[in-house]
């Protein structure tokens, strides 16, 4: 609360995040083949965009990505292309402000 000299009192209200990131890769179905979406959501009710997360970066650990397709990633959003009979891990780190 902020009283100014004049007896007005202003009152400033910020939520903000306490512990790591509670979040989940939800994957699309196949459609077309070969191509998934991947959306970041909250878990067990948490909002995913209240949760003061600064940074996301997706990286492909494994296979190379190049003999299996290709992954574009980007804030909250992902979408992987790859060729059949072909797996593809990702790493998401998630950071925020805690």
């Amino acid at each position: 609360m902020i009283t100014n000299s004049c007896g007005q009192t202003t009152t400033k209200v910020k939520t903000i995040a306490i512990g790591k990131p509670s979040f989940a890769a939800v994957m699309s179905q196949y459609s077309p083949p070969g191509i998934r979406d991947i959306t970041l959501t909250g878990v067990n009710g948490t909002d995913i965009s209240q949760q003061g997360i600064t940074n996301v970066t997706w990286e492909v650990v494994g296979p190379n990505p190049n003999t299996c397709g290709q992954f574009d990633g980007n804030g909250f959003n992902g979408t992987l292309s790859y060729y059949e009979n072909c797996s593809m891990k990702l790493k998401i780190t998630i950071t925020n402000s805690c």
